[in-house]
């Protein structure tokens, strides 16, 4: 008579007897590629908020300035401070202060006519203090474009792709700690991996940061086109 134990050997076990092995989906799924989001804030969108604006010069003395602009509201307002060395805006989209050379118009100063021309990396470094908004966030379709360029090389099969969408793309509005716990965590079925995912910068700058900065440049050039006048005269 057999135990239990003893079947189990000799079914399952017994070196004699092939164990079905697991099926691996070996169909290759084709991966889409996501365009990455546009800037939360561009030229033509600074420039639909401030159509009425206008400068008012509190302060203009050497490298100590204050200039302060509005349609006559509080509607997006700004002023811009400047001292040796530093250059400060605030107002109704948030305050940046930065520090890099001691005429800070020379340094964020762009041409007189034509786009506004921003460098928000570059600047970013050169900020030395910012409000609650900051200078970048987590952007969910960031993420998930990250994550659909990260897999455009690979030879994933179809099963894995539907684990990553249900397990990774899934977790994209659930903040940035869920969302790249996912995708360093995972491990599919067929051991997939995003090998070094936390080296990924799935991060845009902010909508008040890129708002400000055009409203840097754009306010210079308001400066500088009233002292052409004032010299004409």
């Amino acid at each position: 008579m057999t135990s239990v134990f003893d079947n189990l050997w000799l079914s399952d076990l017994s070196p004699g007897v092939k164990r079905p092995k697991k099926k691996v989906a070996t169909e290759k799924a084709e991966i889409p590629q996501l365009a990455y989001p546009k800037p939360w804030c561009d030229e033509a969108e600074f420039l639909r908020t401030i159509g009425d604006h206008k400068m008012v010069v509190l302060f203009d003395n050497g490298l100590m300035r204050h200039l302060r602009f509005s349609d006559g509201s509080f509607n997006r307002w700004f002023e811009i401070v400047t001292w040796a060395g530093k250059l400060t805006i605030s107002g109704d989209m948030g305050t940046f202060v930065f520090s890099r050379v001691e005429d800070m118009f020379t340094f964020f100063r762009g041409e007189q006519e034509g786009p506004l021309k921003i460098n928000p990396g570059y600047w970013a470094e050169k900020c030395i203090a910012q409000d609650r908004h900051g200078l970048r966030r987590f952007d969910p379709d960031y993420f998930k474009a990250r994550i659909h360029e990260w897999l455009q090389d690979s030879d994933i099969s179809v099963d894995c792709w539907e684990e990553i969408q249900a397990e990774v793309l899934s977790q994209a509005d659930e903040g940035e700690e869920v969302a790249m716990r996912s995708a360093i965590e995972f491990r599919s079925e067929d051991d997939f991996v995003f090998q070094d995912f936390w080296e990924a910068d799935c991060k845009v700058h902010t909508y008040h940061y890129l708002w400000c900065l055009y409203a840097i440049v754009w306010g210079i050039r308001q400066y500088d086109l009233s002292k052409a006048e004032q010299f004409k005269n």
